[in-house]
């Protein structure tokens, strides 16, 4: 059996396309005002305004909504962040399409100020995104529903205030300084909100991200219109047409590109509580779902220990200086690391008692087999080391290898003792549980031999500071085989 293959884009491509998403909406936008003068002759009409951004931004208003609901129901914060970005581009737009002058409400000055503090506006709305893991981003990451909720809210009852108030916002001089300082501020905090989603589509090698970060990317230039331009100029129309379709293209886009099934939900939830950052990117990749589907349906023990397992190991995995990409490459291959056992077969799998040697050594083979089925996903293949190595021992004495020492991977030292301390503290088929004192003696008396003596002072640290967290019915008691823990104690 071999993993499935995504369609994937290089690295250089996918760079190129996301130099592209924010350079050409920029020269789209800055060239016709170079050629045809700031002012040019005036096009459409304030009707054809107001039909046209009334009917995009309530479909772009639905569609963030949609995602910030998504965001909630799924935990998925990072998704919250982005619904709120494009909601609150949407919200205002709306407010600036409903008092387009001449229509509904005659002479309104409100209509420029709404599409001009709207940019400003999200990425306020949306800043915990790019606070990414500092001491501020985690605060409100800890909290952010309730930053969701406060904000969405906020700008709902601001759109109706500016539909009631005239000059309720200061209205742009376009030229000004000022105005000048907020587009540019503007136009780079967009294109850091889009670095985030290129850094996705690199993770998942997948071009679907760069919807999103085309999205942030036409937003941002949108804003150009106010260093030169006059109403319903090609400049004007075209910073409407780049901020509706900007709004359009990321919500719709990160729809349909950033998904969880339920199958790895459960497994991504454990994630979130540690770091919520980690949910979209190691949920973006569709093989992982693949895995876990299949791991589920022929052993669902297995699968419930890999939960447990990645909740330790990315506990742990931060106080073990791990961070970034290096965290979400532990989170895989947590999550993957039995994935071998697919290719075992079921009766070995579901044996309940001591397995003869011959029958061991092919259970042994699923670190081989998982290493080569996640080799084959051009996402993942940067974890097929660790996964080879996760029941090596820093003696020597592991296996398929006998690596030494640091010739283990740092991700297989730390999924190692976390899949020990699970097998060792959980029912097994053929024998009852240890206490955790009981699983934290053994760790500690093969620490520096078997593992790694670091990584069981953080896990012993970790499991006696936090209480074991009350898991689904479905969860507790439960193990597998397959994790030679300590020699003459196979704990699974």
């Amino acid at each position: 059996m071999s993993a499935p293959s995504p369609e994937f884009a290089r690295p250089s491509s996918i760079r190129s396309l996301w130099l592209a998403a924010l350079i050409v909406p920029i020269l789209i936008q800055l060239l016709p005002t170079r050629l045809l003068g700031s002012s040019g002759d005036a096009i459409g009409s304030a009707t054809t305004l107001f039909v046209i951004v009334l009917a995009v931004m309530a479909l772009a208003s639905i569609s963030s909504g949609m995602l910030i609901s998504r965001a909630r129901r799924t935990n998925e914060v990072e998704l919250g962040y982005l619904g709120l970005f494009f909601f609150a581009i949407s919200v205002l737009s709306l407010a600036h399409g409903i008092t387009t002058p001449g229509v509904l409400f005659g002479a309104s000055s409100t209509a420029s100020p709404t599409v001009f503090w709207a940019v400003p506006a999200a990425l306020v709305a949306g800043l915990p995104a790019v606070l990414g893991r500092t001491v501020a981003g985690q605060s409100v990451d800890a909290e952010w529903q309730q930053w969701v909720t406060t904000i969405q809210y906020s700008i709902v009852a601001f759109g109706a205030l500016v539909l009631t108030f005239d000059k309720l916002l200061p209205s742009p001089t376009v030229g000004s300084q000022a105005t000048t300082a907020i587009v540019v501020i503007s136009v780079l905090g967009c294109a850091l909100y889009s670095k985030r989603h290129y850094e996705l589509a690199l993770i998942a090698r997948s071009t679907s991200p760069l919807l999103v970060s085309l999205g942030y990317g036409l937003v941002g230039a949108s804003m150009l219109m106010w260093l030169e331009s006059a109403p319903y100029s090609v400049s004007f129309w075209l910073s409407h047409f780049l901020l509706m379709f900007g709004t359009i293209a990321a919500t719709i886009g990160a729809l349909t590109a950033y998904r969880m099934t339920n199958y790895v939900r459960p497994l991504i939830e454990s994630i979130i509580l540690v770091d919520p950052r980690c949910a979209l990117e190691v949920g973006i990749e569709p093989s992982v779902h693949k895995f876990i589907a299949d791991l589920e349906d022929k052993d669902p023990i297995t699968a419930d220990h890999i939960v447990r397992t990645t909740e330790l190991a990315m506990t742990i995995g931060p106080k073990l200086g791990l961070r970034g990409m290096d965290l979400r490459d532990l989170g895989l291959t947590a999550l993957l690391h039995d994935i071998g056992m697919l290719l075992i077969p079921d009766t070995l799998v579901n044996s309940t008692g001591e397995l003869e040697d011959r029958d061991y050594a092919i259970v042994k083979r699923h670190a081989i087999y998982g290493a080569e089925i996640v080799a084959d996903s051009p996402a993942l293949k940067s974890i097929a080391p660790a996964i080879m190595a996760h029941h090596e021992h820093i003696d020597g004495s592991g296996y398929p290898k006998g690596l030494l020492g640091p010739q283990v991977p740092l991700n297989a030292r730390i999924v190692s003792v976390c899949d020990a301390f699970d097998a060792l503290s959980n029912t097994r088929r053929y024998r009852p549980d240890l206490d955790r004192e009981a699983a934290i003696e053994i760790l500690e008396r093969y620490a520096g031999s078997q593992w790694d003596r670091r990584v069981v002072e953080t896990v012993v640290r970790t499991v006696r500071n936090n209480p074991p967290r009350e898991m689904p019915d479905r969860l507790d008691a439960t193990g597998r085989i397959g994790c030679d823990c300590i020699p003459k104690l196979r704990a699974s």
